[in-house]
């Protein structure tokens, strides 16, 4: 493995029932993608209703892009705002 890239991210709301496990849960599960980070403000738990967040990806370049990332996450149900990448 080299070094990973990170991109950041601006996560809106999903469907109904959506929560802040569940967004860690499916962007870690997207092949390359190595660590999440989640801005959540007021966060009491993992069951904790989803809003906006600022997510912080580390990925592998090798093995995925921050488009596609953005891609597969949006696939998923979820608004995507890309802030900041390193490489595509």
């Amino acid at each position: 493995m080299g070094q990973a890239d990170t991109v950041t991210l601006f996560i809106n709301e999903a469907a109904v029932g959506a929560s802040v496990g569940d967004l860690e849960k499916n962007i870690g599960e997207i092949a390359g993608v190595r660590a999440v980070e989640l801005g959540t403000p007021d966060r009491e738990s993992d069951d904790a209703p989803l809003m906006v967040h600022r997510a912080t990806i580390s990925y592998e370049p090798a093995e995925t892009t921050p488009r596609s990332v953005h891609e597969q996450i949006q696939n998923l149900g979820y608004t995507v705002t890309m802030l900041s990448d390193v490489g595509d």
